[in-house]
């Protein structure tokens, strides 16, 4: 009785296993969409770990100010109306690509409905 239940057992492990792998035996027509989004993400990455801190004060001022001023106006929007953000300690970066230099903001989100990980960000280009 325990050699039938072990050959039934292996027979549906092997019929579950065939299944979970199938997938990688065809080509799949999303192949090129992946393609792209690596390339993109490799660009991501490139364009993270080249950014730099800005320490620059009025830069950093201003940075601040406008992001005030484009979340009351509601040019930012945010999908929770009473957001409330950490003022104090603003990620500010700058980075360099092919289409000019940005800088961007990230605001932490402080609110216990959202995780500790949830933030703002804005990017700004030279205008």
């Amino acid at each position: 009785m325990k050699t039938i239940a072990k050959r039934v057992a292996a027979s549906l492990c092997t019929i579950i296993m065939s299944f979970n792998f199938a997938s990688f035996a065809y080509a799949s027509p999303a192949t090129e969409a992946r393609t792209q989004c690596n390339v993109e993400c490799e660009l991501a990455k490139t364009t993270i770990s080249q950014a730099k801190d800005i320490h620059d004060v009025e830069v950093r001022s201003k940075l601040v100010t406008n992001t005030k001023a484009l979340l009351k106006s509601a040019h930012i929007k945010t999908h929770y109306q009473d957001v409330k953000l950490n003022w104090s300690e603003p990620s500010l970066l700058e980075f360099d690509t092919d289409n000019g230099t940005f800088r961007s903001i990230t605001l932490q989100i402080q609110d216990p409905c959202y995780s500790i990980l949830s933030n703002i960000t804005a990017v700004f280009d030279s205008s």
